[in-house]
């Protein structure tokens, strides 16, 4: 099979200097609360208490809005289908929903949780695989084919997650003591590696990510800073700070998609960027906003990121800009169709209504319910008052037939 080669910017910190807002979008003036890329790019999916709304990254549009008064969430992500997708909810009971945009039904509830959910991380090349980590201290590792989850690791406080670029691994953390590296395939073992850090600073972990290329393991923190480490050794990397956090806000982090540069938000719409290695900041980007960054994630394949505040923004290079090339090679898209279903463009969906579209499935039924027309009841009705005038016994119902009263019989057998 023939590679294509393409060239792609070279992401260093003056080509990080010529991004700029490319589109701005307000939705509400509500703060964003999750931010998520779909696997291959295509999809953007983010959400407020009260929105959640899906963009094409390519036309940077609107796809669709689902209106969530009555979950509230505060994290989101796709699973592997781009018209399918997981948001926690704070109210009621705490299930973690998915979510079809093609049916606008919540196709199954997953409750386990006992406490709000604050991070959701899907699987990378798998279908049915997502792991949840709550404030009740539960990290719950589930299938999509059912509603019970399959794992509990039960040893851990205040626990953040994060998978591996492969889906073979993930890790986990102990509040701001020990990471933890766990074999997918190993689940009922012990962890593979365990870190252990005493650290000085009072400084809350946030938020953890692997590196796209699975080398760095990169940590955030409630504090003006942020750190990596080794994902093999554990070692301690490189840590990046000079960047202001006057209320504390657990604001985000994130690699490029080459691995080489680190992104933060910080205070007055500002993000910035060092050199993933080095420590050195290289670039300082400004918005129009005066609210601190809570979402910020590059797009996986593209020179392109999005940050959130109550705002959301594209960022692209500048079109006259001087930029290095690199060239990368990759294989060609396949001209057949797409197995997963593409999400049509859908207006502002409203959950206020919606129930659990396999509700159903788990209740079982005894004998066959048949819902008859009003003609054939009056009918079958007729007819049994003609076999009583003419004095005749009149025949019992069968297994599921509707009676005089209109509603199912169901017939039970004792041994």
């Amino acid at each position: 099979m023939a590679v294509e080669i393409s060239k792609e910017i070279k992401l260093t910190g003056e080509a990080l200097q010529q991004f700029t807002a490319a589109k701005i979008f307000r939705e509400s003036n509500e703060h964003k609360q999750s931010l998520c890329f779909s696997a291959d790019g295509q999809r953007l999916l983010v959400c407020d208490h009260h929105n959640l709304v899906v963009y094409d990254c390519t036309a940077m549009t609107q796809r669709c809005q689902v209106l969530m008064h009555q979950f509230n969430p505060e994290v989101v992500c796709f699973t592997s289908r781009t018209d399918r997708l997981l948001h926690s909810c704070t109210k009621s009971d705490l299930a973690i929903r998915y979510l079809d945009l093609t049916t606008r039904q919540h196709v199954r509830h997953f409750k386990g949780h006992t406490d709000r959910v604050h991070c959701l991380s899907f699987r990378p090349g798998h279908d049915q695989q997502f792991i949840s980590a709550g404030r009740d201290h539960k990290l719950l590792i589930w299938d999509l084919r059912t509603k019970q989850y399959t794992q509990r690791l039960h040893h851990l406080e205040n626990p953040l997650l994060a998978y591996d670029p492969t889906g073979l691994v993930f890790a986990t953390s102990d509040k701001t003591n020990r990471i933890e590296i766990h074999d997918v395939r190993m689940l009922s073992e012990k962890p593979c590696h365990k870190f252990n850090y005493k650290l000085k600073s009072t400084a809350k972990w946030t938020q953890m990510q692997f590196a796209p290329n699975g080398d760095s393991i990169l940590i955030s923190t409630d504090h003006s800073w942020c750190f990596s480490v080794d994902a093999f050794s554990g070692d301690f990397n490189q840590s990046y700070s000079g960047y202001s956090n006057e209320q504390e806000l657990p604001l985000p982090a994130c690699y490029t998609s080459d691995s080489q540069l680190v992104l933060s938000g910080a205070d007055a719409g500002r993000i910035y960027a060092w050199n993933a290695n080095s420590g050195k900041l290289m670039a300082v980007l400004m918005s129009n906003s005066l609210h601190p960054v809570r979402c910020l994630q590059f797009h996986p394949n593209m020179a392109m990121f999005v940050s959130s505040d109550v705002m959301t923004v594209f960022w692209l290079p500048k079109a006259n800009g001087q930029y290095e090339f690199v060239e990368k090679s990759r294989e060609p898209t396949p001209s057949t169709p797409p197995t997963t279903p593409q999400t049509p463009p859908l207006p502002a969906i409203d959950l206020t209504n919606d129930q659990e579209q396999d509700e159903e499935k788990d209740v079982q039924f005894v004998g066959r319910r048949m819902n008859y027309p009003l003609s054939e009841q009056l009918m079958r009705r007729n007819r049994l008052k003609r076999r009583l005038a003419l004095g005749q016994e009149a025949d019992s119902p069968e297994d599921g037939e509707v009676s005089d009263g209109g509603t199912a019989t169901t017939v039970t057998s004792e041994a």
